[in-house]
């Protein structure tokens, strides 16, 4: 019976340093990423951007940097998919209309574009 105990307590404290190294490691790619996109490193930002939001964080900041990182590397296709993602989760930040619209006009998607600026 005390070997189940100890082997329980030995378990729980496992799980919860998973735990926490998981949400450390997220917050500090994070904290990087941020630095990365503040010091103009896009391209740096955008592998650590995506790989937060290929591990499922989908918060309004990661996807807009992420938008932005690639509308302001020209990889327009890219920031395209990005920007729908960001604007799928209801923002209300008038510059991510206006940037989207942007790259869907060097698209050459100028119907489109029109709709996003109204």
């Amino acid at each position: 019976m005390n070997k189940n105990w100890i082997l329980l307590a030995t378990l729980l404290l496992w799980t919860g340093t998973l735990c926490a190294q998981h949400s450390f490691s997220t917050f500090g790619a994070k904290a990087v990423a941020d630095k990365k996109y503040e010091a103009f490193a896009y391209p740096e930002a955008i592998k650590l951007y995506k790989h937060l939001a290929e591990k499922g964080d989908s918060s309004a900041h990661v996807l807009r940097r992420l938008a932005n990182s690639y509308r302001l590397t020209h990889q327009d296709e890219e920031a395209k998919e990005w920007y729908n993602k960001l604007l799928s989760i209801e923002t209300d930040e008038p510059e991510d209309f206006y940037h989207f619209a942007q790259v869907l006009k060097k698209l050459g998607e100028y119907e489109e574009s029109d709709l996003q600026m109204k």
